[in-house]
């Protein structure tokens, strides 16, 4: 389960700042998720993705929608490579709604032996 950290509204825009990260095991996937247990809709500012090494790997970043699974969708690839760590910064407002069950889903792949994943995702309360 991500941790989620929320800050002050004060700290940036107008909602709290929403944190949802999680570190793997060695040589372990790890998966994070936008909370769903919140009532505001959620704006997606950014995902970071940082490896203990470097890596050629593919990290995803998918939608994944409340009403069913027919509905969920492959946002972007975070493609690593040689690269201890990566961003992405959506070029277009996004917008889920945490109420109606979406979620934004981040999967790192394992990294290899003794090697681990951390993934953040940083969204911001509307």
């Amino acid at each position: 389960m991500a941790n989620t950290h929320a800050q002050a509204a004060k700290i940036i825009g107008t909602g709290a700042l929403i944190k949802s990260y999680e570190t793997s095991g060695s040589n372990t996937a790890v998966t994070v998720s936008t909370p769903t247990t919140r009532g505001r809709a959620l704006k997606l500012l950014a995902v970071f993705v940082a490896y203990s090494t470097t890596v050629s790997k593919n990290v995803t970043v998918t939608f994944n929608a409340g009403h069913g699974s027919a509905f969920d969708a492959l946002m972007t690839t975070i493609a690593l490579s040689s690269a201890a760590d990566g961003v992405w910064l959506p070029d277009s407002e996004i917008i889920i709604s945490p109420a109606g069950g979406d979620a934004i889903d981040v999967l790192a792949p394992a990294g290899g032996a003794g090697e681990t994943a951390s993934v953040t995702i940083l969204t911001r309360e509307m």
